[in-house]
Order: structure tokens, then sequence, then C-alpha cells
């Protein structure tokens, strides 16, 4: 059935982002490796924006403190 033989190289390795939580908001090493791999994967820079920006959150009007 095959007359011969390819190599194809070692399987490629891929980081898997699983289960983030808000404190892992604030690791800023886990966030830009984050980051980086969504603009290897073509993640248009208007999205990347509104996902990394960063900022304090008011309560809304009808939530209770």
């Amino acid at each position: 059935m095959f007359e011969r033989a390819l190599t194809i190289g070692a399987p490629e390795a891929k980081d898997i982002y699983k289960d983030i939580s808000i404190e892992d908001l604030k690791d800023e090493m886990l966030m830009e490796s984050l980051k980086k791999l969504m603009e290897d994967a073509g993640v248009d820079r208007i999205t990347l924006q509104k996902l990394f920006q960063s900022g304090d959150a008011v309560a809304s009007q009808w939530t209770r403190l």
C-alpha cells in the first residue's frame, strides 16, 4: 500500500488557556502571552484593544452594594 515512509517531524505544542479567573487578569505575563497568542492567530487590532483594555468598573445604578 505504501511505497515509502515520510518523516513529518515533532508535533507542535499549543497553549491552552482554560478557567481564567478575575485574579488572573492582574498577571501581566499571562495576559501578554495570551495577547501574543491572539495576535499570532490573526485577531484584529481593534478587537485586541477592546479585550485588553483595563480600568475601574463602576457599580450599576440598580446594584446593591
